[in-house]
């Protein structure tokens, strides 16, 4: 996960023709290598419409910023009903695709370590850590501290 991780946040087929399909292999078998991990690939979002790249990149990087749609849109330059359009029509769900980038993060902290999980519900972008510990474990099915014991 760290190495694809390390190669950006977006893998293109056609500029990186084997990493892509590695990739792709790698989350369709990661059900097969944990159950628990299943969460994961619900997390995995492919958007039909190219106009939402850079606005999925955007979201990654200001995942420690209250989010909204209507600032996004202004953002971008949409009107809140066409972003609103952009993504129904990829199938992804503005709050829960937020959540669960928040939740990955998290994750990853997690794995470096150093932190307490109130400075990592922060600095995901939760507003309180019970915020955080139920989106986690809504996603998870775990809490962050299974989670981490079980790493």
């Amino acid at each position: 996960m760290k190495f694809i991780a390390s190669k950006g946040t977006e893998i293109e087929q056609a500029d990186s023709p084997d990493l892509y399909a590695f990739a792709l292999s790698f989350f369709k078998l990661l059900p097969s290598i944990s159950q628990d991990m299943g969460f994961l690939l619900k997390m995995l979002a492919i958007p039909n419409d190219a106009r939402l790249h850079p606005i999925l990149a955007y979201l990654q990087e200001h995942l420690h910023e209250n989010l909204k749609m209507p600032q996004l849109a202004a953002h971008f330059g949409f009107s809140v009903r066409n972003l609103s359009r952009l993504f129904n029509e990829s199938g992804i769900r503005f709050s829960y695709y937020v959540n669960n980038l928040r939740i990955m993060r998290a994750i990853e902290l997690f794995a470096d370590g150093g932190k307490t999980m109130q400075q990592i519900a922060y600095e995901v972008g939760f507003a309180t850590p019970n915020h955080f510990n139920r989106v986690f474990r809504q996603i998870t099915g775990v809490s962050p501290n299974a989670f981490v014991k079980n790493d």
